[in-house]
């Protein structure tokens, strides 16, 4: 809850510095993934790629969601805040498929790896989210599972009031969804496996998440029913269960890996 902090006489915002943090310590765990797994190309290209791709759509997600207030160009060069998770996981699979998509073993391999190191970028973006107070949830009478913000720079609302931790529960979701990949990379399961069981599982958690969360100039839908979140995940789940399908019953007639 310390939106900003500084060293010696330059301030540094705390959530642009970790989201940066998240994004090369992604980018190096998925070097180390890529190279166990022996996926051979030019990385650093897919990596820039990636980056800026998975960066622009997180912000363009953040622009075209809900109607805000504010200047639109203060919006785009703001890095306190303004980044879409889904934007940035969308980006990431559709450049990810456009770089493998001749080879679909190696691209549900690499898949595999990008789903561990996102989780863990997952982890990190929730902290930046709980630096800044965005992302914060409604209030609860819960005296147990709650957080209170207190700082004036905090964008929660209302302050020094109980509000659900969402950030906080979102955050260990993710390291759960981690160390779970993590334990199947060790396993060795077959490929596909890993990245399909991350898009079933998130947007499980996730969908159900943001039932508590206290923003709602994040955007709604069916009258105020479901976030635009949850439509997201709802997309997302049905298309990890159609992938399962045919990873299912059609990989040993028609070599899906192959």
């Amino acid at each position: 809850m310390k939106p900003y902090f500084s060293i010696g006489s330059t301030q540094f915002q705390t959530y642009g510095i970790i989201i940066i943090v998240s994004f090369f310590l992604s980018i190096f765990l998925l070097k180390y993934l890529f190279k166990k797994r022996e996926i051979k190309m030019d990385f650093l290209y897919y990596s820039s790629v990636l980056l800026i791709c998975g960066f622009l759509g997180a912000k363009l997600f953040y622009l075209i969601e809900p109607p805000q207030n504010g200047n639109f160009f203060d919006k785009v060069i703001n890095f306190n805040s303004g980044f879409t998770l889904y934007g940035f996981l969308l980006s990431s699979f559709f450049i990810t498929y456009l770089f493998f998509k001749k080879t679909k073993k190696i691209m549900f391999s690499a898949m595999d790896a990008l789903v561990i190191s996102i989780s863990i970028g997952i982890f990190l973006g929730k902290i930046a989210c709980l630096s800044v107070g965005c992302c914060y949830g409604e209030p609860t009478s819960n005296t147990f599972l709650y957080i209170s913000f207190t700082n004036p720079l905090s964008t929660a609302f209302p302050q020094y009031e109980k509000l659900f931790p969402s950030q906080i529960v979102e955050g260990v979701i993710a390291m759960g969804l981690f160390i779970v990949l993590v334990f199947l990379e060790f396993k060795h399961s077959r490929p596909g496996i890993q990245f399909v069981l991350f898009i079933l599982l998130y947007p499980t958690f996730r969908f159900f998440t943001e039932f508590y969360r206290g923003d709602i100039n994040r955007g709604f839908i069916m009258n105020g029913i479901l976030s635009l979140s949850q439509l997201y995940c709802l997309i997302t789940f049905i298309l990890s269960i159609a992938i399962l399908f045919f990873y299912r019953f059609y990989n040993s007639k028609n070599n899906l890996f192959d």
